[in-house]
């Protein structure tokens, strides 16, 4: 069983687009009878640290196509004190205590949004994308703290969604610190990608758990292991094919210019101009668009 993730690339001048052609498919396949609940998982509202504004108006755009409702959920990625959880007590399978599971999540279509950034990925402690997205959810359901399970939350996903979507907002990828969860460094990466299944299983969730992270940095040439991935993993569309970026992770005695983004990742409301550490084309974007950001609050 392979994962297939459906890789589209982000036009400047609609970048929208991208990941509404990849979830338009998805989406038509879904009841509409179910809420589409989307999370929106960030570390920092800044590129690569949370999803695009585009992004999110590209989801919204999918969703009303396929005339699903949508609701919007933001949480925060690397939260050391979440919320106290309140839902329905469950016991998940390799969980030692039970996760409190907010109850409006029954039975919901699920579309997990996360940024394509990974915390420290020069030590053998690095965290990518799906996997910080996973421990953030095992966290805000009562996971323990500092041990948060990726595991138990895969199985989570396919215990308690009608369908799960994952979209990883790719326009950049990021080297976060973990001191900070700020972008020591950023790579133009231009693309979304978006895996998804009708009906979650188990199998499917530890596929997701297992392989999307490891197949990003080798697709990246951030090192690690790579073999067996060409068939674990399936990409198709246009950003499969394109020419992919080379990372490079900053070590722990970061450069200026590693100081200099963190300052610039800690944006006010008033502040959306950015700097020129941000690369590529999409950077100008980021506080000239004007479309609507999918109905978040």
């Amino acid at each position: 069983m392979a994962l297939r993730v459906a890789i589209e690339l982000v036009d400047p001048r609609r970048p929208d687009r991208a990941v509404a052609s990849a979830l338009t498919p998805v989406f038509g396949t879904l009841a509409p009878s179910r809420t589409l609940h989307a999370l929106d998982l960030r570390w920092t509202d800044g590129p690569g640290t949370c999803a695009a504004p585009w992004t999110l108006a590209g989801i919204g755009a999918a969703a009303e196509a396929a005339s699903l409702c949508i609701e919007w959920e933001t949480l925060a990625l690397g939260d050391e004190q979440p919320p106290r959880p309140h839902g329905v007590p469950t016991d998940l399978p390799g969980a030692r205590r039970a996760r409190t599971l907010p109850r409006r999540w029954f039975g919901r279509h699920l579309c997990l949004v996360v940024p394509c950034a990974s915390l420290d990925p020069a030590s053998n402690r690095a965290v990518g994308p799906v996997t910080a997205a996973l421990q953030a959810l095992d966290r805000h359901t009562g996971g323990p703290r500092r041990r948060e399970s990726p595991r138990v939350a895969a199985r989570m996903l396919a215990t308690v969604f009608a369908s799960v979507t994952v979209v990883v907002d790719g326009a950049w990828w990021a080297d976060l610190s973990p001191a900070s969860s700020a972008a020591r460094s950023l790579v133009a990466l231009d693309r979304c990608f978006v895996a998804s299944v009708a009906r979650p299983s188990a199998a499917w969730t530890r596929l997701l758990q297992q392989t999307f992270d490891p197949w990003l940095a080798h697709r990246l040439r951030l090192g690690g292991r790579g073999r067996g991935l060409e068939h674990a993993v399936r990409g198709s569309g246009p950003g499969e094919h394109a020419t992919w970026p080379r990372a490079h992770a900053t070590t722990p005695g970061r450069p200026r210019a590693g100081r200099a983004l963190e300052a610039l990742w800690r944006p006010t409301k008033a502040q959306r101009r950015l700097g020129p550490a941000v690369p590529g084309d999409l950077a100008r974007l980021w506080s000239q668009w004007t479309g609507l950001r999918g109905g978040t609050p």
